[in-house]
């Protein structure tokens, strides 16, 4: 449960893909066969308090607490589909059905304000942007997009921090206005 610092990974993972065929509503035969191909991902988290530095004493002292999270990825040659990435739910985009958008690319930023009410419980206001684009074609009444593609996603959430790690509940709606309930144990990000 961080309150100020900042984290950056930068991911570069090789691999081979064999798809030996091809179904649903997948009508191109080209991607059958052997391919190698490259997944390239950033991602940066940062976290702002104006609060004293925590000592041994009040080591788990609650925090008022800004955390940003940006992440992009990409993907260079033929991956099966379950090696794309996935927007959307508790993890990327509140507000939408999990996984909702897949793609070849990925774009997602998170901005969370999170404010102690007491020392166990904590109240999140939180607004997600991004999205995934440039990946298999629509399955069942999921569209999906060759061009950059992103959405936004918002609302309100509680945590609770338990002596196994903090659980949490965020009530997310999207553009449309359509509201989803999101449960993590642990904390976003």
């Amino acid at each position: 449960d961080p309150a100020f610092g900042y984290y950056t990974q930068l991911t570069l993972e090789p691999g081979i893909a064999r798809i030996d065929e091809v179904g649903g509503a997948i009508n191109d035969q080209s991607i059958v066969g052997t391919h190698f191909f490259t997944k390239a991902s950033f991602e940066y988290r940062r976290y702002f308090t104006n609060q004293p530095k925590r000592t041994r004493q009040d080591f788990d002292a609650p925090r008022k607490v800004l955390a940003f999270r940006a992440r992009a990825a990409t993907i260079s040659g033929t991956v099966p589909f379950f090696e794309q990435y996935f927007v959307g739910g508790s993890d990327t985009v509140r507000g939408y059905d999990e996984d909702r958008f897949w793609g070849k690319n990925m774009f997602i930023t998170n901005l969370e304000y999170r404010y102690p009410i007491q020392r166990s419980f904590n109240a999140i206001g939180f607004v997600d942007y991004g999205g995934a684009w440039g990946g298999y074609p629509s399955v069942n009444s999921f569209s999906q997009s060759n061009k950059i593609d992103l959405h936004v996603g918002y609302g309100l959430g509680l945590s609770f921090r338990t002596p196994l790690g903090p659980i949490r509940i965020d009530i997310g709606f999207n553009e449309q206005g359509r509201s989803r309930t999101h449960f993590i144990i642990g904390t976003s990000f």
